[in-house]
């Protein structure tokens, strides 16, 4: 399982029946059932809404009321591009001290919790659905949307994209490398290294990326195995289109279906940044989790980083 799907609550559940009652919901404990907690401290109300709370971390007060409010822009502008199902939040705090949104829950479960049960065919018809999804997300029309609304979004470029990832090798060294063996930190070093030495794998065209997207964000009829929903855009932006593409643990044949079901442009070294992007998410749990001061998000992303090891190996 994800780490969010086991990780606790940031906040407590009377805080979250006090701010429910702005909602004019007529709302009893025993209906609010908790999801999960990344961003947001996500639970279903009722049996039939999605309500989401800041992080208390990373996100609390202002922060968090900001990232709500990107959000809901987000989905505003991709609405009416998108095929598939995405949130429509109905219900949407004004409080910038108490931040939340609340939407009709879109039905299915998350694909993470049903995948080892799906045959080949359901997977050939996930992946369909998904790349469909993709390649209208990634598409011309809705990264004109987006930079027309925030010009600030234009600004992302592979220049930046590799300056960045440059600055993030060297927190990773002085921060994550005392907490790695000799041999996860070779590894790691190793991925760095192949991919900022490749010119290549910075001539891309940018667009609109989900940017965590991954079989939890992804919503399915626990029976049919359709595709009901995607979920989950706080972090969506300009981006390179290889990063919605990590899906390397669900195994090569979906992967690969996937690919194939993708409209949108594949350069040549587009493999090789799905590669590193994959091979980093471990990273950026360590550094997140130390950042905010959580062991257990830190011992995850170096259990991410030994399983990816293994996957990749030198």
């Amino acid at each position: 399982m994800f780490y969010e799907e086991t990780n606790p609550p940031s906040i407590s559940l009377s805080e979250v029946m006090r701010l429910l009652k702005t909602c004019s919901l007529n709302i009893r404990e025993h209906e609010i059932r908790f999801h999960y907690h990344g961003s947001y401290n996500v639970f279903e109300v009722k049996g039939g809404y999605i309500f989401r709370f800041p992080d208390k971390v990373f996100f609390g007060g202002e922060k968090g009321f900001n990232l709500i409010q990107r959000e809901l822009k987000i989905l505003d502008l991709i609405r009416e591009n998108i095929t598939l199902q995405i949130p429509k939040p109905t219900y949407v705090s004004t409080d910038s001290n108490n931040p939340f949104m609340g939407y009709k829950k879109i039905n299915g479960i998350s694909l993470s919790r049903c995948f080892n049960r799906t045959t080949k065919i359901d997977q050939e018809n996930i992946a369909i659905q998904l790349g469909r999804f993709l390649s209208e997300l990634h598409s011309r029309k809705v990264y004109q949307r987006i930079c027309t609304t925030w010009k600030s979004e234009q600004d992302f470029n592979p220049s930046q994209y590799q300056c960045y990832w440059q600055n993030y090798f060297k927190m990773v060294q002085e921060n994550a490398y005392p907490l790695l063996d000799t041999q996860q930190k070779k590894w790691v070093s190793q991925i760095f290294l192949q991919f900022l030495d490749e010119k290549k794998n910075f001539d891309f065209i940018p667009c609109v990326v989900h940017r965590d997207f991954d079989t939890s964000n992804v919503l399915v009829d626990p029976l049919t195995f359709e595709v009901t929903g995607i979920i989950d855009f706080e972090e969506t932006g300009i981006y390179d289109p290889a990063g919605d593409f990590v899906f390397y643990d669900e195994g090569g044949f979906f992967l690969n279906h996937l690919l194939a079901n993708y409209n949108g442009v594949k350069d040549r070294n587009f493999k090789n940044r799905m590669k590193f992007l994959y091979c980093c998410a471990g990273l950026i749990y360590i550094q997140t989790g130390l950042e905010g001061r959580i062991p257990k998000m830190v011992k995850y992303g170096i259990q991410m980083v030994n399983s990816r090891m293994k996957r990749f190996p030198l």
